[in-house]
Parts: C-alpha cells; structure tokens; sequence
C-alpha cells in the first residue's frame, strides 16, 4: 500500500498515504489527484505514483462457496484474464476479457492483421533503438537484486523488448483471444512488473526550497466509454483534457498513447483522424517514438505514471515543450494528462516538476 511505502522509504510518520486504482490508468490518476491537491491548497508537496506485480497476480475460485466448503475439486482462476472488464458488471455486459475488447475494436473499425504486425513492429524498433542509444538511462532508477545462484546483479534494462521481431515472425503467430481473430502475442501487450513515482509540488513552495520545475501539468481528463471496447477510451478522455487546455491534439509536441494492444491503438488513431484532421504523416512523427507497451510492457498500476514520466524525458530530450499522455483501461475508462515544459525547466536535474 502507499501508507508502506511511505513508512518504508523514511518519510515521517506525520505524512498520510493512500492507494486509489482506475485499473490501468491507477498510476496517472495519483498524478492527477496529487494535481488537484496542490491546486485546491490540500497540500503542496505530493508524491504520486503506481507500482505493479502482474507475476504475483492473485488467483480465486470460481463458485468460492461451494468448493471452499463443499466437496470435488477445487479450480483456481487468474485474476487477470478471467476478471471480465474489469469494473464493468458481468451481469450486465458479460464476461469480456481484455483481448475480446481489441478484436472488436478491430472489427468495429475493419482493422486487417498486418497492420496490426506492423504497428507491433514499430514498436519493437523503436524501443529497441532507444535502449541502444541510451534514451532510457535516465529515467529508469537502477535497482540492486539477489539472483537465484545468489550473486548480486543490477536492474537498469527493461527486459521485455523482443529483438529479431520482424514482419515474418509476427505473422506466423496466432490469434489468442478468439478462434477467427486477428489479435495475437506479438500484437499485445505484455503481464509486466513495474513501478513508477513523481515528485510534485506548488509553484511557491518550488520557489521556496529553490527547486527549479521540470514540467507543470496543462490540464487532465477522464472519461468513461462501453466496456466491451474499452481500449478507445484515450478518445474522449483526451478530448475532455484538450478542451481544458484550449489545445487540440495537433497542437502537441508528443503524444504517449499506452499500447494495450496494436489493434487498439490502431482504433484510437483511426478516431483522433476523424476528430482532428491528423494525418498518417503526424501520428508517425509524433506518437510513441521510443517504442510502446508492445515493446516495453504494460505494468498495469504502474503504466499511467510511466508513460507520463517517459513523455517528460522525451520531451527534455528533443527539446520540445508540450506533450500528452494517455491510456485505456478496463472497464471502459480513459486517462489523459497534457504536461508543459517551462523555457528555463531543470533539465539537468532529477529535482522538481514531474520527476
């Protein structure tokens, strides 16, 4: 929990913490809540963030009851993929898994398998030629550990990019959600640990402790939509955060829209096409240029602060001053957050801002 957390990392026992969750985007709505904090005058310094552990995710029974007291077999469920979507009542849409919501957004939208590949592909590159270049060193906290055979060893590396991906391999792939579909491994995201934290404070009390900001946050969004394609939820979850700025999407630097699966992300850019006259050319130049979930992986309660603390470093890298963020979850909910770095921002440093 947050409260461990705090305690653990020696803050005093004076500061409160809490845990909220909106499944994937959990991580970006701390960010938004420790914004709206610091904007009410709740507080003025707030540590926001998410953290997750998809290879310890839980498992449960099915019909708990009965086979918990009664006799026969008991049957163990993943908690992950058997879960329906998410905070959606199966009552009321079905049991939905997240894969079944890409392959109808793929049909809604006519979406063929290759482009699909393609777009995965793209993301595998990507990721990987920033790792080669060294783009992710600075955003990425190393992190000492025990390996089996007891030896101390160093995690700086993301570990799930997939090197010697090509169109050839993706293709002979098969669908993993539905017999017919089109969605496979290789155009999904991945079941990923992960962690991630900001650092966010006031305008005066930056000023106060001499903390130069590496970004302030324009405006934020969320929005429900139907959960049996929840992935579009980035759709009007930006919308409503570009009507707050008085932005349009066209008029940002870069975008980090979370890949939870190709097809998905192929939905959305289909209807920001409609809503704001992008072209193919804009999305290439200004959409997950570092490679995505596909690539990276999908920590679920860590995703919504990673890609936005990602979006920060990219835009400091580039020199560029605005950027969103933005992500599906499950359930049918959408997150979106737009962040600007301010002309004299502490590039050099870790302090300050969204860190």
């Amino acid at each position: 929990t947050a409260r461990n957390v705090a305690l653990m990392i020696g803050l005093p026992e004076e500061v409160p913490a809490f845990s909220d969750t909106i499944a994937c985007a959990s991580g970006m709505l701390s960010v938004m809540e420790g914004y709206e904090f610091i904007k009410n005058g709740f507080a003025d310094v707030i540590l926001a963030g998410g953290v997750e552990w998809m290879s310890g995710g839980e498992y449960f029974l099915s019909d708990a009851a009965n086979q918990a007291f009664g006799n026969g077999d008991v049957t163990l469920k993943d908690s992950i993929t058997a879960g329906g979507p998410g905070a959606a009542p199966v009552e009321r849409y079905g049991n939905v898994p997240m894969g079944i919501t890409a392959e109808n957004l793929v049909e809604l939208h006519n979406i063929p398998r290759e482009e699909q590949d393609r777009f995965s592909l793209r993301s595998q590159e990507l990721a990987l030629a920033a790792i080669d270049r060294g783009d992710f060193k600075r955003e990425i906290v190393p992190i000492r550990y025990l390996r089996p055979d007891g030896k101390e060893a160093v995690f700086e590396v993301d570990e799930f990019p997939k090197a010697g991906t090509t169109m050839e391999v993706l293709g002979k792939l098969k669908a993993v959600f539905k017999k017919d579909g089109t969605v496979t491994a290789g155009s999904s995201s991945g079941r990923n640990d992960g962690a991630a934290v900001a650092l966010i404070m006031s305008k005066e009390k930056a000023e106060e402790l001499g903390v130069i900001p590496r970004a302030r946050i324009i405006a934020c969004g969320t929005a429900g939509c139907d959960p049996s394609i929840m992935g579009r939820g980035p759709v009007p979850s930006t919308a409503i955060a570009m009507k707050k700025s008085g932005f349009v999407l066209t008029d940002m630097d870069l975008v980090e829209l979370n890949e939870a699966f190709a097809g998905q992300s192929l939905a959305v850019k289909r209807e920001w096409k409609e809503m704001y006259g992008m072209t193919e050319e804009w999305f290439e130049e200004h959409v997950n240029l570092w490679g995505g979930a596909i690539a990276l992986g999908h920590p679920l309660g860590a995703s919504g602060c990673i890609i936005t603390t990602k979006l920060l470093h990219a835009l400091e890298r580039t020199g560029k001053r605005l950027g969103l963020a933005t992500l599906c979850c499950g359930g049918g909910i959408g997150g979106a957050i737009i962040i600007e770095r301010p002309e004299n921002s502490g590039v050099e440093g870790r302090e300050g801002g969204v860190s």
